[in-house]
């Protein structure tokens, strides 16, 4: 499908009774060694390589050009936890209250806030955490939510150690605007956390140790008399569209008696970075407090900007570990994160943010290493700017055990859409890593991942292949809008990116899960060396494999044990001329979605009918043809002359059978 598939509005005696998508799907039955193959079909448009994407260098150097510019600075002021002044403030606390593993501490949560707040009221500085003078030796400081201001760079010494107790209260983790797997909410605060802050840093060779790996976050069972704040809660909040302001989960299930609001943000397609001001208000009448079961993210900046992580050590989260939100001008380098126990760790997710840069850091997950998102569903659609302009460049991803994620992935939660995402330079490995890149969306959430370009990266290991297309990505809870949004992925380019000898697979390289009605668009893979002993052609042998102008040019297939190498070309296939509905006498020519005003209606001359069309280049590429409707995998049957003249049918419309948005469309 190359332009976008035909799209066409039916009716038939004057009643609408849906959509046709049609555009035909054409693959050949065989490739070998240096033999182009036509992908996909495509209605007549420009020469091949015209939509085709390639790494925009130009692009890249803009946005890491500009993220530097705005790397936050800080005055020579130092602000020390360990001074005098804060003494007062450190005091003996349980942590782990009520666990078996409970124990006495020194608390510094208090002191470091303070000098935080000191350090940025006499105009900013950096906050010493030192790896000497802590009462708890060993250079471990105790802590709650720690809460940046602006101008404030918190240093954590390499020796230091900053644990956050495992107390899950307010007390320590103070009601905070955050979200949730996409969806906003108040909650815990995150560990490290900023609100509508700008120039702030978290750097230093110390580590950051969330301790999750002692006790669970999460409450055993609810309070009496308190609602429990579950995920399905939380979705249904989302798809009801209830104000954010009151979405509200605290430890117990109490009314706060203010939170805090946003006031004079942009426009939503440019939300990015702080806002005009926080005011904290009282809770709007009517609303319901829940007691939460969320555990927070590890370190966010919510709606900031000109902000740096640099150096630190993250060990033992829950959840998503570095999470720049709604912010802009983001700089993560030089950071290690280390995380084996949980398969909802991801590394670093920068969602409906804005020029971002993650450079020189070593992951360690079970979840994504890096995972770009833009919010889920309802929330994602109407309260979130994209995320776009994101530079992963020169990391090292490692997943020892997950089973299922990827170095780096785009989605799920990517309502708010995504765009220019530039990958360079990394490595991923690890026994249980699944793929380099996985694109997750579906029908239910709307928006568009758009524009990912990929060089020179490489995979070490792989369990299922090199990159998942996924556009049917589960959806954990149901949707009153279900299945009625084209997921939409286009514009993807990998340039030499390959797999290595060490990768002793049977896996193809690309793995997908397609709709026929909104196939991948504009993909090219070029200049690559895969290892697997699993041919090119495999990753196109199941069904769901619906690809529009997929170009593979100079790709190389090795076994890696007998080394035997097949390379690989390809040439997109397009219509020729018209493409008609018939029903006897009466024909009527179908219209390429784009090609007419919105709401554009075919007038079909029957609820049973024929397709007729021509294959552009058949005589010489051969594809094989195949045309399927709504959403059965079983192909209609197609004729196809020498010429490439095709006819298919007969096709009958069902109007009990329909999927999306009680429409039919036809691929």
């Amino acid at each position: 499908l190359y332009p976008p598939p035909l799209t066409v509005r039916l009716t038939v005696r004057t009643r609408v009774i849906g959509v046709l998508f049609l555009a035909l799907s054409l693959v050949t039955a065989s490739l070998a060694a240096g033999q182009a193959f036509a992908a996909v079909a495509a209605p007549p448009g420009p020469p091949d390589g015209t939509h085709a994407p390639q790494w925009d260098a130009a692009a890249y150097r803009s946005i890491t050009g500009n993220v530097s510019a705005h790397r936050p600075g800080f005055p020579g002021r130092r602000c020390n936890v360990t001074d005098d002044r804060y003494a007062p403030l450190v005091t003996q606390a349980v942590d782990g209250q009520g666990s078996a593993a409970q124990q006495t501490v020194w608390y510094y949560g208090d002191a470091i806030n303070a000098a935080i707040e000191a350090c940025h009221e006499s105009g900013g500085g950096t906050v010493v955490i030192p790896a000497e003078g802590s009462r708890n030796g060993g250079g471990v400081y105790y802590s709650g939510a720690i809460n940046l201001l602006s101008n404030v760079n918190l240093y954590v010494a390499s020796g230091a150690t900053i644990k956050f107790v495992r107390n899950f209260t307010n007390q320590y983790y103070p009601l905070a605007l955050t979200s949730y797997q996409g969806i906003d909410l108040y909650d815990y605060s995150p560990l490290v956390y900023a609100l509508n802050q700008t120039n702030i840093a978290v750097t230093g060779g110390g580590t950051l140790d969330a301790q999750f790996n002692v006790s669970p976050w999460q409450p055993t069972a609810p309070l009496p008399g308190a609602p429990a704040g579950t995920w399905q809660a939380l979705s249904q909040m989302n798809n009801d569209g209830l104000p954010v302001s009151q979405r509200i989960f605290t430890d117990d299930g109490h009314m706060p008696a203010r939170i805090p609001v946003l006031q004079g943000c942009p426009p939503q397609s440019r939300d990015w970075g702080p806002c005009a001001a926080v005011r904290y208000v009282t809770p709007p009448a009517g609303t319901v407090a829940y007691q939460s079961t969320f555990a927070p993210q590890f370190v966010e900046f919510n709606h900031s900007s000109d902000v740096l992580v640099q150096g630190i050590h993250l060990v033992n989260t829950q959840f998503w570990e570095i999470h720049p939100l709604n912010s802009q001008n983001v700089t993560v380098s030089g950071v290690s994160i280390d995380d084996t126990a949980h398969h909802t760790d991801d590394g670093i997710d920068p969602e409906s943010s804005r020029d971002v840069v993650i450079q020189g850091n070593d992951i360690t997950v079970l979840d994504d290493g890096i995972a770009v998102k833009s919010g889920r569903n309802r929330d994602g659609r109407e309260l979130r700017a994209p995320s776009e302009n994101i530079v992963i460049d020169g990391n090292h991803f490692t997943n020892p055990a997950g089973g299922g994620s990827a170095a780096f992935s785009v989605g799920s939660e990517m309502s708010g859409g995504v765009a220019n995402v530039f990958a360079r330079d990394n490595v991923a490995a690890g026994a249980g890593l699944a793929y380099l890149l996985k694109l997750k969306t579906n029908s239910y959430r709307g928006g568009a991942i758009q524009g990912v370009y990929l060089r020179d990266d490489t995979i070490d290991q792989t369990i299922r292949g090199l990159v998942n297309f996924d556009t049917n990505y589960s959806e954990s809870a149901a949707q009153p809008d279900g299945d009625i949004f084209n997921p939409v992925i286009r514009d993807v380019y990998l340039g030499n990116v390959n797999a290595a000898p060490s990768v002793s697979t049977s896996y193809p390289a690309f793995v997908s899960a397609t709709q026929s009605r909104s196939p991948v668009q504009d993909v090219v893979y070029e200049n690559s060396t895969f290892y697997t002993t699993s041919p090119f052609e495999a990753a196109f042998s199941g069904s769901g494999q619906f690809f529009a102008g997929l170009r593979i040019k100079n790709v190389t297939f090795a076994d890696p044990v007998t080394h035997a190498a097949h390379v690989y070309n390809s040439v997109p296939v397009n219509l020729a001329g018209p493409t008609v509905a018939h029903a006897g006498a009466t024909a009527v020519l179908l219209h390429s979605e784009g090609s007419c005003q919105p709401g554009y209606v075919n007038q079909v001359p029957a609820q049973t009918f024929t397709v007729t069309g021509t294959v552009a280049d058949y005589g010489q590429l051969q594809p094989a043809v195949q045309v399927f409707l709504d959403r059965s995998r079983t192909p209609v049957s197609v004729t196809v002359s020498p010429d490439g003249s095709f006819q298919a049918g007969p096709i009958t419309l069902d109007d009990t059978q329909y999927w999306y948005r009680g429409s039919h469309y036809l691929s």
